[in-house]
């Protein structure tokens, strides 16, 4: 026999039947599968982890102090699977959520007790807390557990009827996007007209001045000071130009608007208008508001604040325009600094003041600290266009008034856990590229296959 023969007698021995090599896959299948079963791995490589929860969701969930019980209503099966999916991306971070699936017709008693009168619907219950919710992306939940941890919550009473910007207006200088944002958080939101035979509600309450268009009335200012004296909680926005009677206000919280509209060369060469200051991550001062905030804002037709009363304790929020100026005459573009007339910054752009409230001092006189009230807070912003419709989603502008918000209301720990928005979701393409990508598939890519076919029949025959 020759050695070439014996080579092949060998290796025909070593080869295996294809039947055991059959049995074999079947048993490593088998093997991989209970595995599988018992250990889960996921990897989540879209742009934003749009598949598993954002740093702010997980964070809110850190707050939960009791069990937050999930109910989903459904009759779909596969729709129950996929509920049950979503909320087992929270249940892998809190075990203080359950989830359950209940078929209201099965249950009928339990689905008319939680008011539901149609099919996939989120049942999220917080102590004495609920909320149905229909949708079932991250932020639509961890939204409904942001305002259920919040509970009854602030309202914010908006003035009106001086022409100021509106929360229930769709003009590009309201901020109605904004105060939907707000109710989305779980805040309140009314528009609100000071009676002068009647005194502005402080408790639970939060009044947004922003930027007034006519003189408030002498019965008006005194119910504001009467307001900040009793303790009440305020956000300013301001704007350059005429403060419409409340000077007096200005005065009683120590701050003073200065003259002159902030002309930032750096928004200038961003914008290519002198009109909009940018406020970077450097600019920001500590505080809680600016904790870990890391976004660009920005500030059309701004104006500068100083303060100088001991009566309040006031933090910078946030100091702009080291390199500009306030221009004291009209913004006419091209603007140049007049060192005659001008007023050279950096400027103070927004202010945090607080102060302890005149009951927490006869509450100390007393030797009774438990009775004490949260100090005052109030935040003055040279600027109102910031969170106006036509701004609001430019860079950080929405986040800072979150936070600004946020603290004012007293939910420190909320500040910043806003959960993101998936960057991933929309695909934005030019007419170019959508017609190079519908060729692409409609005749390159079975060209290309075709041609591939015919090549390797080609050379088969």
């Amino acid at each position: 026999m020759t050695q070439s023969s014996q080579t092949g007698h060998h290796s025909a021995h070593r080869r295996w039947p294809p039947r055991i090599t059959l049995v074999l896959v079947i048993i490593v299948a088998v093997l991989a599968g209970g595995l599988a079963n018992r250990h889960s791995f996921e990897s989540d490589w879209t742009a934003a982890s749009r598949h598993t929860l954002t740093a702010g969701s997980i964070e809110i969930l850190n707050q939960l102090d009791q069990p937050l019980i999930v109910i989903a209503f459904t009759r779909d099966q596969q729709l129950a699977k996929t509920m049950a999916d979503r909320i087992a991306r929270y249940q892998r971070h809190s075990n203080l959520i359950s989830f359950e699936t209940v078929n209201p017709d099965q249950h009928p008693n339990r689905a008319e007790a939680a008011g539901i009168d149609q099919d996939g619907v989120l049942f999220l219950t917080l102590g004495e807390r609920h909320e149905s919710l229909r949708q079932l992306d991250e932020q639509s939940i961890s939204n409904a557990i942001l305002r259920l941890s919040r509970g009854a919550g602030i309202e914010i009473l908006v003035l009106t009827g001086h022409g100021e910007r509106s929360a229930k207006g769709q003009a590009n200088r309201d901020i109605s996007h904004f105060a939907n944002t707000l109710l989305d958080q779980g805040f309140q939101i009314s528009l609100y007209q000071i009676d002068p035979t009647a005194a502005i509600p402080t408790a639970n309450t939060l009044l947004v001045i922003s930027a007034p268009q006519t003189r408030l009335s002498g019965g008006e200012i005194a119910r504001l000071l009467a307001f900040i004296q009793d303790g009440g909680r305020l956000l300013w926005l301001g704007d350059p130009g005429d403060l419409q009677g409340l000077k007096p206000l200005a005065i009683q919280l120590g701050v003073r608007f200065l003259p002159g509209t902030l002309v930032d060369p750096a928004g200038m060469q961003a914008a290519g208008s002198a009109a909009f200051t940018l406020a970077t991550a450097d600019a920001y001062r500590p505080h809680p508001i600016t904790q870990q905030f890391q976004f660009t804002t920005v500030f059309p037709l701004a104006t500068g604040l100083s303060q100088n009363d001991n009566r309040w304790q006031a933090t910078p929020l946030a100091i702009v325009g080291e390199q500009g100026w306030l221009e004291q005459g009209e913004l006419v573009e091209p603007v140049e600094f007049d060192k005659q007339h001008d007023l050279l910054g950096p400027v103070t752009l927004a202010l945090a003041l607080t102060r302890e409230q005149q009951k927490n001092r006869e509450n100390n006189s007393e030797n009774n600290p438990g009775d004490q009230q949260k100090p005052q807070r109030v935040v003055i912003v040279g600027d109102g266009d910031f969170v106006a419709n036509a701004y609001l989603g430019n860079g950080g502008n929405r986040q800072l008034g979150l936070n600004i918000i946020n603290w004012l209301a007293g939910d420190d720990q909320l500040i910043n856990l806003q959960p993101i928005v998936a960057a991933d979701t929309r695909l934005d393409l030019s007419p170019t590229h959508a017609l190079i990508v519908g060729l692409g598939f409609l005749l390159v890519l079975p060209a290309l296959l075709a041609l591939t076919g015919g090549i390797i029949w080609w050379r088969r025959c």
